[in-house]
């Protein structure tokens, strides 16, 4: 099997379900999916099981697969334990950082900045994820660099709800991650500590207001669209 083609699948679907073109409980079928890409159902059942690993899609021997529901309550522990391992990876981090990964960093916020909403988000859930996994990435700790990968893609998925829902645009949310680099170029780790948990704090509260709100319910789509009455 193509293992590049197998990823390259994984991916296309990755994007679809986060930016809600394939919504909860839909259906999977290899034999469709496998027209659709054109590839080989073999890579198209691999690609859903490496998504099924990711919690994106449930399979059942009776009913197949299907984009998985996330609950108010999913929502709420997927944006905490991303908070937890973003905190966990600055407190073993080596401070200041390189000049290197500061560059790297730079280079990704400067495109933030020049995103709008809603019609960046795709674009800006890859810079974000790019963002974190190259700041969790230079901590060396790659046990928690694969649970970070598998709550990446749920996030994803509520961060991308949440950017439609509300106004807020690219520079704004680009200013948090320049202090974030800031405050990681510098030698206090209380102030990048600090900085990190605010971003997160920030990300929860915005998350917490889409359940208050109503927009994420039992059973609802939390990938972009709404209950329709």
């Amino acid at each position: 099997m193509d293992r590049t083609l197998t990823d390259q699948v994984v991916q296309q679907l990755r994007k679809r379900i986060i930016l809600g073109q394939l919504p909860p409980g839909e259906r999977l079928t290899e034999a469709r999916l496998s027209e659709q890409l054109e590839v080989s159902r073999s890579t198209v059942r691999e690609a859903l099981r490496r998504l099924e690993a990711e919690s994106l899609i449930e399979m059942s021997s009776h009913r197949g697969a299907r984009v998985a529901f996330l609950t108010p309550e999913d929502a709420v522990q997927i944006s905490e334990i991303h908070s937890m391992l973003g905190i966990y990876a600055v407190r073993h981090l080596v401070l200041p950082i390189s000049e290197q990964l500061t560059q790297v960093l730079t280079t990704t916020t400067v495109e933030m900045h020049t995103l709008h909403f809603p019609e960046d988000v795709d674009r800006f859930i890859e810079l974000d994820n790019r963002f974190h996994h190259d700041i969790l990435a230079a901590t060396g700790q790659r046990r928690v660099l694969q649970v970070w990968a598998g709550v990446s893609a749920l996030l994803g998925i509520l961060v991308s709800q949440s950017l439609r829902t509300f106004s807020v645009e690219g520079h704004q949310i680009a200013l948090r991650h320049d202090e974030i680099v800031e405050a990681l170029s510098q030698s206090d780790g209380n102030l990048a500590e600090a900085s990190i948990t605010e971003h997160y704090r920030s990300n929860e509260s915005r998350l917490r207001r889409l359940v208050i709100n109503g927009h994420l319910r039992e059973g609802n789509a939390l990938n972009g669209r709404t209950d329709q009455g």
